[in-house]
């Protein structure tokens, strides 16, 4: 849903999004929906905009010790202005 809720970014910079399940062919995972919805969509979303044209995020999902595992990459890297304040809650309504 993250990936689709967020083509109006990725599509103007033909941003290419490569989604890996892995070898992963089950995993579930126990969450608050939307808390996680809304740290993927921002985790993302960051990415897309760091990206260059034609750039391509990558997001890989696996397993390790019974814990899923998602790293979300992508060419480009964090404004500097903003590395200290990046992993703060950010209000919903921001999105």
């Amino acid at each position: 849903d993250v990936i689709k809720d967020l083509t109006f970014l990725s599509q103007p910079k033909q941003v290419e999004i490569n989604f890996n399940l892995g070898h992963q062919q089950d995993l579930s995972v126990f969450a608050e929906e939307n808390l996680l919805y809304f740290l993927f969509a921002n985790l993302l979303r960051n990415a897309i905009e760091a990206c260059k044209l034609k750039d391509c995020v990558h997001i890989n999902v696996d397993s390790e010790n019974d814990y899923a595992v998602i790293a979300i990459s992508n060419p480009g890297s964090v404004p500097k202005h903003i590395r200290n304040s990046f992993f703060e809650k950010m209000e919903l309504d921001n999105f």
